[in-house]
């Protein structure tokens, strides 16, 4: 399957990842439901980034933890701040294409495993000064 990355968090941080996609080229059909397409991608942190406007075809961004799709991350970012232990899991964040009324085709897709580690674990590893 993919490769995931895996990244470790202190509780109380922030945590962002994203997925910059541009789409070159009109998507070009090969035969029923089947498009050859021309994208750049590259995977990024930190800073949010912005949903490219496409004059080719419409291009959707869905993100998922640990299999569900998550209310409302529908941007090429995904931001967590204030991170507790319960933001930990599996993220995926899918770019798909959609041609006018067509089925959207997934064209990348990121995965994320991320670890929260409570700020009472630290205090107790971290050697008095």
């Amino acid at each position: 399957g993919r490769s995931s990355e895996r990244y470790t968090q202190l509780e109380g941080e922030s945590f962002n990842c994203g997925i910059e996609f541009t789409l070159l080229a009109a998507p070009t059909k090969i035969a029923d439901g089947v498009f050859a397409l021309k994208y750049s991608h590259r995977f990024t942190g930190e800073e949010p980034l912005a949903p490219s406007v496409n004059d080719f075809a419409e291009v959707l961004y869905v993100w998922f933890k640990d299999g569900k799709p998550i209310p409302g991350a529908e941007s090429p970012s995904l931001r967590l701040s204030n991170l507790s232990v319960t933001d930990a899991g599996a993220y995926l964040g899918v770019v798909g294409v959609r041609e006018r009324d067509s089925e959207p085709i997934t064209v990348v897709a990121r995965v994320v495993l991320l670890t929260v580690v409570p700020r009472a674990d630290v205090s107790a590893v971290t050697p008095a000064h």
